[in-house]
């Protein structure tokens, strides 16, 4: 402008990536054209521009080195073109050596996918033989086409790892299963291919706990296939403290592999019973004038002594029962039954009620509460000439919760179809009664008699009391108590009303544990009521040589009932003293917020313990010189040992058939084979 024309201005010049590698630089003109008042069509100098190449030709290698397993295992890398090519480049990787390694086939970049990565697999190849060292090959990369024709390349190392080791693998090295019949299955597969038929034969050292299928083979075609071995638990029928453990062994023989050491796996029997009486059924019905019924008492689990049931009548003006019963290790799981016999009261009430109340005792039950009985005395005598008015009496609500505040019940009371009283009844009504399984004072605020006044010439009354739970915090079931009343030439048929157990626990078994420094053992934790929703256990470990495979459990609506499994794992210190961790249990959700959680204690001992030690069974040919037997122990130990053994007469015979020998073998401290 006018005001600016002196002023000079920047013009800014952009260079543009052609992301190829060019032979030279490129160079391009930047021409002025002018324009307006008297500066129309001036003629002005040109700027040549030289952009510098900075693209350079290449083959991008994402790895210099792979290592692949010799039977079939694979490895990747990838290859890119550093510019873009003026053509379609092949890019085609080769085996220095197919016998240790096969590679992918020809790559192809073009100008639009020269600089995203291609992957090329490298496969290892097995030799079938037992190696010294790991077999290597080199993978080259040719290049032809565009202006990639001919360039060098870096090449990759092919590693093949020697499998052919002769030994075998089994697959958990611990599983858990249910004690009721449940099963858990290892997976075992050999490291090399056998000379013959190889036999894995599974075994239980304690039947009681786990019995073990049949055993597997395998031979030079399926020798690498895994086959699996189903072990199954035994229930001893018992709640026990802790899970019962097995240490499952799987010895090899035959062929080249009757050398090989037996392995070992670890199965544990998780306990599923929970200490129980079962009462069936929960009410009974008889006619007062010696009528009877019966129900049936069972235990849930094998006792460890004798377990006496003693029912007795909380009223035995309505109804008796008959004696205790006794149940022992053999006849636990058979119902015994209890028989109910109506008491007359020759006067014509309304049907009566009382309940049966159990008590057991020895065989480990002493803290069961078994279920009370409902009894109902049906009344049998004809009414007089003056029939006596019968008022029932009702509850609302009927159902209260142990934990909940104070709240105000209704009771109705009523006479059948319409009826109604010429004058009016002070009813009195009464909380509570002797026979309840609720008791006043214990489980509710004592509540005092009150009346309930009937008017003349209706049909029903109502009337309030307060009711205050006493939350005790102890997992008991529902209790229930009784509201009666009492009036003036009537007769009142009583109403109940339950109290809700809202208490909930959380089971912890087994509490202690004592583990060898450097093992792991478990325990199980399980809700014992069903949680309102999603319920989060946190296991809290101190600091230390004590560690657990999971800090946190989540049980739901569904599995709430199922034990879980955690693993207690111990590290081994320099140190020979033995320790000794509390694991602390807190619970989030589902209403178990507050809920107290027991402790688990972990005693880590120092190995001083007796370890199992076991032999491989061996073969060799009469005449081929000494046969090797693998010698095994089943833990390793703070200190040396030393194991004595001998030969001993089968169906070979000493001093003919092979030399009679003893000697010892020693086992440094820690070692195990």
């Amino acid at each position: 402008t006018t005001e600016n024309w002196s002023t000079e201005q920047t013009v800014t010049v952009t260079g543009v990536n052609d992301d190829i590698d060019n032979a030279s630089d490129r160079t391009a003109t930047i021409d002025h054209t002018i324009a307006g008042s008297d500066y129309a069509g001036l003629t002005a100098d040109s700027v040549a521009v030289t952009a510098t190449d900075d693209d350079q030709r290449g083959l991008s290698v994402s790895a210099s080195a792979v290592t692949v397993d010799e039977n079939g295992g694979q490895a990747a890398y990838t290859l890119a073109l550093l510019s873009e090519p003026t053509g379609t480049v092949t890019v085609t990787p080769g085996s220095s050596d197919t016998s240790v390694s096969t590679v992918s086939g020809a790559l192809t970049f073009t100008a639009s996918n020269w600089s995203s990565p291609q992957t090329v697999t490298v496969t290892g190849v097995d030799d079938e033989v037992q190696n010294v060292s790991a077999r290597t090959a080199t993978v080259s990369h040719q290049l032809a086409g565009g202006d990639y024709a001919g360039l060098a390349a870096d090449s990759v190392t092919v590693t093949a790892r020697d499998e052919d080791l002769r030994g075998f693998t089994v697959s958990p090295a611990k599983a858990l299963a249910p004690e009721n019949g449940g099963t858990a299955s290892y997976s075992v597969v050999l490291q090399s291919q056998p000379t013959g038929t190889v036999t894995i034969n599974p075994s239980s050292p304690d039947t009681t706990i786990a019995t073990v299928a049949d055993t597997v083979k395998f031979t030079g075609s399926d020798w690498s296939s895994p086959k699996s071995i189903t072990v199954t638990a035994v229930d001893d029928k018992i709640a026990n403290d802790a899970h019962r453990t097995a240490r499952i062994r799987f010895r090899p023989s035959g062929a080249d592999y009757a050398s090989v050491p037996s392995k070992y796996a670890e199965f544990v029997a998780v306990d599923n019973e929970t200490k129980s009486v079962v009462v069936s059924p929960l009410s009974v019905s008889v006619n007062e004038n010696g009528g009877t019924a019966t129900y049936t008492v069972v235990l849930t689990t094998k006792p460890t002594d004798d377990v006496t049931v003693t029912p007795s009548s909380a009223d035995t003006s309505v109804a008796t029962v008959s004696g205790a019963l006794t149940f022992t290790d053999s006849d636990w799981s058979s119902a015994q039954t209890v028989t109910v016999t109506g008491v007359d009261d020759q006067v014509n009430t309304p049907d009566r009620s009382t309940s049966i109340k159990h008590t057991a005792s020895g065989g480990g039950y002493e803290s069961i509460r078994p279920a009370d009985v409902t009894v109902t005395a049906i009344d049998d005598e004809e009414p007089t000439d003056i029939d006596i008015p019968q008022i029932t009496l009702s509850v609302a609500p009927s159902a209260v919760s142990e934990g909940g505040s104070s709240s105000t019940l209704t009771v109705t009371a009523a006479l059948p179809g319409g009826q109604t009283l010429p004058a009016p009844n002070d009813l009195t009504i009464s909380v509570g009664a002797a026979a309840d399984s609720a008791t006043s004072g214990v489980d509710y605020t004592a509540v005092s008699d009150f009346t309930l006044t009937f008017p003349a010439n209706a049909s029903s009354a109502t009337g309030t009391f307060t009711l205050s739970p006493i939350d005790d915090q102890l997992i008991e079931g529902n209790e229930q108590f009784t509201v009666a009343g009492v009036g003036t030439s009537v007769t009142v048929r009583s109403a109940s009303v339950t109290l809700v157990d809202d208490d909930k626990g959380v089971t912890v078994k087994p509490t202690t544990l004592t583990i060898l420094e450097g093992l792991s053992d478990t325990y199980a934790i399980s809700l014992s009521a069903p949680p309102s929703g999603g319920v989060t256990v946190t296991v809290s470990v101190p600091a230390g040589d004590v560690s657990v495979t999971t800090s946190s459990l989540t049980f739901t609506t569904v599995n709430w009932a199922t034990p879980q499994i955690v693993t207690v794992k111990t590290a081994a210190d320099a140190d020979e003293d033995e320790d000794s961790v509390t694991l602390s249990h807190s619970a989030a959700g589902g209403g178990y917020d507050s809920v107290s959680i027991a402790s688990v204690t972990v005693n880590v001992t120092e190995g001083l313990g007796i370890p199992e030690v076991s032999v491989a069974d061996s073969s060799g040919t009469e005449g081929d010189g000494p046969i090797a037997f693998a010698v095994q122990l089943s833990e390793p130990t703070k200190e040396a040992v030393t194991v004595e053994w001998l030969t001993r007469d089968g169906t070979a015979t000493g001093g003919e058939d092979y030399t009679l020998s003893r000697a010892t073998l020693a086992f440094a401290a820690g070692e195990t084979e």
